[in-house]
């Protein structure tokens, strides 16, 4: 999933928009086969023909590496939640 979303930065100044991706799971008989990647090189394709001036998701420490080696970076932001 991708959810591309316009962010106002200050006090209605200017705008940009912002790209968050989630909930990208293969089914484990299909993983190593390169469709995880395929499929997030894909949506971050999406995400800068769409003007994006980045692309988030949040994972798992056991996951990070993988989201690295398709090109994305850990970042400074704290990813926080709230599950009901």
């Amino acid at each position: 999933t991708i959810v591309i979303e316009r962010r106002v930065l200050g006090a209605g100044s200017s705008q940009e928009l912002v790209a968050h991706i989630e909930d990208v799971v293969v089914d484990q008989s299909m993983r190593g086969c390169g469709l995880g990647r395929l499929i997030i090189e894909h949506l971050l394709v999406v995400a800068g023909r769409a003007g994006c001036a980045r692309a988030t998701l949040n994972c798992t420490p056991e996951n990070a590496a993988f989201y690295e080696r398709c090109g994305m970076r850990l970042s400074d932001a704290a990813g926080l939640a709230l599950y009901f």
